[in-house]
């Protein structure tokens, strides 16, 4: 006769991160250090920082579309597969967003510190915020969309 075993309660239990906010915490580190490098290498000139923008944008798009596919393949085997694969793609573009928007201010308040002027209007910096995360929302929808139609029946 065995001993029949009973799971510990007070184990620490495996917990599951969403996939999009693990993929939005990868795309918000790419983000920062894009908006980092770009401006560096284009010596502060308006060019580097509208590339950098461009590119976000893109990214919004891929990082929802991998955090997607994640979700999908996490849980490929329930009964409904597709149930917040969506919400991944958007989730993954929404946190890659407010990261970048954390890294921006606390480039501008490290600037200030080191004696450069920065002007940070704060009407003007609403309305880009705003602007950007409705078109991270945007993107994101669209790049967990397109997962979740590849799948759909």
């Amino acid at each position: 006769m065995g001993y029949q075993s009973f799971p510990d309660p007070y184990a620490s239990r495996n917990r599951n991160i969403n996939e999009g906010f693990r993929v939005g915490l990868i795309g918000g580190i790419v983000s920062a250090l894009m908006h980092l490098l770009l401006p560096l290498f284009s010596g502060g000139a308006v060019w580097g920082e509208l590339l950098a923008w461009l590119i976000q944008w893109l990214l919004y798009l891929l990082v929802a579309r991998s955090a997607a596919q994640r979700q999908y393949d996490k849980q490929q085997l329930q009964i409904n597969p597709l149930d917040g694969v969506i919400g991944a793609g958007v989730g993954a573009a929404l946190i890659t967003s407010i990261l970048t928007w954390l890294f921006i201010l606390i480039r501008a308040v490290v600037i200030k510190a080191t004696g450069d002027f920065v002007i940070v209007e704060p009407i003007s910096l609403y309305c880009i915020v705003v602007l950007d995360v409705l078109v991270a929302l945007g993107l994101g929808g669209v790049g967990g969309r397109s997962v979740a139609n590849k799948y759909r029946l």
